[in-house]
């Protein structure tokens, strides 16, 4: 799940760089880059996350920064349960 936090917020800081929650223009400035950087995360799961991170921005109108925390809850209930 670190890595897809690491393409949430790469598509956040990407998205306030150029003022804008365009898909399309995302797609055509991060897509390679990330999948040089990240092989091993499907294509179709690097696209959900960009869609997730740049409706977040839509949602947010530019008014606040939403990031992704690198441990999602599947992994903290994970920990507790073998405690």
């Amino acid at each position: 799940m670190n890595q897809c936090a690491e393409i949430f917020n790469a598509h956040i800081d990407w998205a306030f760089t150029n003022s804008t929650h365009n898909k399309n223009k995302a797609h055509k400035e991060l897509y390679h880059l990330l999948r040089v950087q990240f092989p091993f995360v499907p294509s179709g799961l690097l696209q959900t996350v960009r869609d997730n991170a740049l409706e977040a921005i839509k949602a947010t109108k530019f008014k606040s920064i939403p990031q992704k925390k690198p441990t999602s809850g599947w992994e903290q209930r994970e920990k507790v349960r073998s405690s």
